[in-house]
């Protein structure tokens, strides 16, 4: 996709090499190359899309420490309940065979 989009770039700056005045709020530029105003704009969307996805990865990666911890404490309580349940049953086995063993009917 990014492929594409430089390609379309690289053939509309070809295209677009006449000079231009940029205007923005009060300043005004010199004339300048069309080519270098797009690429100074398609670079501007670039670095400003980088930092948006940046603090998009940071809160996620926050968000998947916080799961993983929480995931970590259920699991540790799992295997708590695991135990205890394999204990009380071998408890039960254990009063089972001993209360067999006693007298016969």
């Amino acid at each position: 996709m990014a492929l594409l989009f430089l390609l379309g770039i690289i053939i509309f700056v070809f295209q677009n090499t006449s000079l231009v005045i940029v205007h923005f709020l009060s300043w005004t530029s010199s004339e300048v190359s069309l080519a270098v105003v797009i690429l100074i704009a398609a670079f501007a969307g670039a670095i400003v899309t980088f930092l948006l996805n940046t603090i998009r990865y940071f809160k996620v990666g926050k968000k998947l420490r916080e799961l993983a911890a929480v995931n970590q404490g259920l699991q540790n309580e799992i295997d708590k309940l695991k135990a205890q349940r394999a204990k009380e049953f071998s408890q039960e086995k254990s009063q089972d065979t001993t209360g067999k063993s006693g007298v016969e009917k």
